[in-house]
């Protein structure tokens, strides 16, 4: 069942924060696995994506993906490498759907919500989890341009 319209713009914010909230453990205990992984020769940044479902029927899809020389694409390493894309909180994705007339009245801006509220609670813990540190220069951004437009440096590397 949908979360109901009838939401104005700030509770619309305050009730998809608290969705993420109740995942905020998960994360912390993610991030600072990722955080702590040894990062391989050749990798020279990262950046966070966030991808929102413009139907809302699902929650937000969040990427990160390991920049440097000689990108390739290796499923089975798990390691950290240029061309690498690590999924972190995929339970998210699980997140209870909004009624969709939300995402149709381009006036409300739902997908502007959901971007800048998601943006700031992942750099939120990104930061608890001790990524302030983390040795690679690392940003966050909502695909699309959804939200303000303004990414959210999350580590400023060495």
């Amino acid at each position: 069942m949908p979360i109901p319209l009838g939401l104005t713009a700030d509770q619309f914010a305050a009730r998809f924060r608290g969705l993420l909230e109740k995942h905020s453990p998960a994360l912390i205990r993610e991030l600072r696995e990722v955080l702590s992984k040894p990062i391989g020769e050749g990798v020279t940044g990262a950046h966070i994506e966030v991808f929102l479902d413009a139907d809302g029927e699902s929650g937000p899809s969040i990427g990160m993906y390991f920049d440097g020389a000689n990108k390739k694409v290796d499923h089975s390493d798990q390691s950290i490498f240029p061309g690498r894309h690590l999924p972190i909180a995929e339970y998210v994705r699980r997140l209870p759907p909004f009624d969709p007339r939300y995402y149709s009245d381009y006036d409300f801006g739902a997908l502007n919500i959901q971007g800048d509220v998601c943006k700031a609670w992942f750099a939120e813990w990104w930061w608890k989890a001790g990524g302030w540190s983390y040795p690679l220069k690392v940003d966050i951004d909502i695909h699309d341009g959804y939200g303000d437009g303004n990414g959210i440096p999350l580590a400023p590397g060495s």
